[in-house]
């Protein structure tokens, strides 16, 4: 058995080296960016149009408390009956 445990321990060493190393080369990349190569941000969707696309959401939320506070009624019932 011992040595399946070092086997399992060189792998994870061997996972966090490359995880270490993909880290710090990310970190030098990163030095040389250059203000110029910066991404032009795009505004996102307007309001209005979140709202139509999401006006099921407040119709999902309201079903969802009124079932939630259904199933608490049935606990407290169920606790109280055979409590």
């Amino acid at each position: 058995m011992p040595d399946r445990s070092h086997r399992v321990a060189a792998r994870y060493a061997a996972q966090r080296r490359k995880k270490k190393s993909l880290h710090h080369a990310q970190g030098q990349s990163l030095s040389a960016f250059r203000a110029s190569d910066t991404p032009i941000i795009e505004p996102g969707p307007s309001k209005s149009q979140l709202a139509t696309e999401y006006r099921y959401v407040g119709r999902d939320l309201r079903r969802i408390g009124i079932v939630a506070g259904g199933m608490f009624v049935i606990l407290i019932v169920l606790t109280l009956a055979l409590g």
